[in-house]
């Protein structure tokens, strides 16, 4: 059996992947998103200029964020959690 110690020190390490890593960042740039795409800008050019900013996401991500903050922003409690 593994050290006790060892397995927690890992646990501590590990980060959130997937959507939950990246619902802090879309968190801030979600007005701004949301008033782009207002705009007419394209949901494509809006996720190419993140990833050319390391932040890459899906456009199938990119869909569940948005509705998942906006429901947020509409306090929306039943959609509110951000699904991993």
């Amino acid at each position: 059996m593994a050290d006790i110690q060892v397995i927690l020190t890992e646990l501590e390490k590990l980060e959130p992947s997937g959507l939950a890593a990246l619902t802090p960042h879309f968190r801030v740039f979600f007005p701004v998103i949301q008033q782009k795409l207002a705009g007419g800008v394209k949901q494509k050019e809006i996720i190419k200029l993140l990833s050319t900013h390391g932040v890459q996401v899906h456009h199938t991500q990119f869909n569940s964020l948005m509705k998942s903050l906006e429901a947020e922003h509409c306090g929306d409690t039943e959609t509110k959690e951000v699904p991993r």
